[in-house]
């Protein structure tokens, strides 16, 4: 039979309500002593709360939703990020489910409004990055339904990292290093590759790199192809590039897997990592999977997870209030072991 809260009160010599609000959302109101005998006990007797009772007295379900799309691609959730929202999650004593939803139900007028009550949760995280259906969009902001985008810009209601920044500090470290020519490496994403088709911080890094580069007054070579260059070909491509461009040069990966394959050709061309090519790898950790390290920048995507999750618990007990963008600063790591370099963080306006 399972356990009750009487059963508890009977152990613990309290009464039924000390132990309700103290297991509930008023522990905070008891001695600390008290706390921890009820919560001892509890565990003793390996109490669990009947949580569809509790969501039927109180209109909550006490659980976050991560809310993806069926297609990989569209919804790439970070290890970081997802620790981040799990922190979050336990210090509230809540729960996250996870939904993969097609897009012609996300975008459905007749689903969107009740959509909390068929995934049984309070609010949405929406890892939703590229190709966003538009109808989806609208129909959120209309019925107000409580979400927070993770790493998407929006005006409002999102979390995503300083890509441009990345961009940035990345070509400010090769240039620091005396690399006076800098390339830009995305094998993702092709030259012909319209805005609306690839992730923003395609973009902002790229940007970023050449922001450094023109207050040099250098230009910035870009390493891609002119469609999405296929996982087979990719290795050729740039040892191709490297033999064609021999002179030294500074490289920023758009993402690990362009770095790893930097790396990799620059072993099979003969060129020296560090001496006659830079690389700065643009990642959510510290790039150290090849035998020997390379140079980060390093995206705080477990801060990016506890802010997402914090923004929607405010936007549940303020549910009119829309949260500010906010968008998070990287951190360059170097190799060698330095001191971490970051940039400051920005705000958007």
């Amino acid at each position: 039979m399972a356990t009750t809260l009487r059963d508890i009160a009977q152990k613990t010599h309290l009464s039924l309500a000390t132990v309700a609000k103290v297991l509930g959302k008023e522990s905070a109101r008891f001695k600390p002593e008290t706390r921890r005998r009820v919560l001892r006990v509890a565990e003793e007797l390996g109490y669990r709360p009947f949580r569809s009772a509790i969501a039927m007295r109180s209109g909550r379900t006490d659980t976050l939703c991560l809310l993806q799309s069926v297609e990989a691609h569209r919804s790439m959730v970070m290890g970081g990020v997802l620790e981040g929202i799990q922190d979050v999650v336990r210090e509230e004593r809540l729960h996250l489910s996870l939904a993969q939803l097609p897009d012609e139900k996300l975008a459905h007028r007749g689903f969107v409004p009740r959509i909390l009550t068929e995934l049984a949760c309070d609010g949405l995280l929406v890892n939703y990055n590229t190709q966003v259906p538009q109808a989806m969009i609208d129909l959120i902001d209309r019925f107000q339904t409580p979400a927070i985008w993770l790493n998407i810009k929006r005006p409002c209601n999102c979390v995503f990292p300083d890509d441009l920044l990345a961009g940035e500090l990345a070509a400010q470290h090769l240039f620091k290093q005396g690399f006076e020519d800098v390339a830009f490496v995305d094998l993702s994403n092709g030259l012909d590759t319209l805005p609306q088709d690839c992730h923003y911080s395609a973009i902002d890094r790229y940007n970023g790199v050449m922001k450094v580069a023109r207050n040099r007054g250098r230009s910035v070579a870009r390493i891609s192809g002119k469609t999405t260059i296929p996982q087979p070909q990719r290795m050729q491509f740039l040892c191709n590039w490297l033999r064609e461009h021999p002179r030294p040069v500074g490289i920023v990966a758009y993402a690990a897997w362009e770095a790893r394959a930097v790396a990799t050709a620059c072993l099979a061309t003969g060129r020296h990592i560090g001496r006659e090519v830079g690389l700065v790898a643009i990642h959510e950790a510290p790039l150290h999977d090849l035998g020997f390290a390379i140079d980060t920048v390093v995206l705080p995507e477990r801060q990016m997870g506890r802010m997402a999750a914090r923004m929607l618990i405010d936007r549940l007990r303020q549910p009119k209030d829309n949260q500010p963008a906010a968008m998070l600063a990287p951190m360059l790591v170097e190799a060698a072991g330095a001191e971490p370099s970051s940039g400051t963080e920005r705000t958007t306006p």
